[in-house]
């Protein structure tokens, strides 16, 4: 989309000035697709069941604090 608005610029497209420019829109997308694609790859990072699982017992290691904080934070009604 962005090469395409390029193209567009470069054939004098739109004629006049438009609100925003087109550059401008390029440079958005461009941006966004750098955004997408970096999240893409830490996503694919975890390719194998091992790396996800290391990541489960972490959270699960950090739940498990929480829970002691908030215990040794209430009160015990019996």
């Amino acid at each position: 989309m962005a090469g395409a608005l390029m193209i567009l610029v470069s054939i004098g497209f739109p004629p006049g000035q438009s609100v925003v420019p087109f550059e401008t829109l390029a440079l958005g997308i461009l941006v966004i697709a750098i955004i997408v694609g970096a999240y893409g790859l830490r996503l694919a990072s975890w390719d194998s069941r091992a790396k996800l699982l290391e990541v489960a017992a972490k959270v699960d290691a950090e739940i498990s604090a929480m829970k002691e904080m908030l215990a040794a934070r209430t009160p015990h009604s019996h």
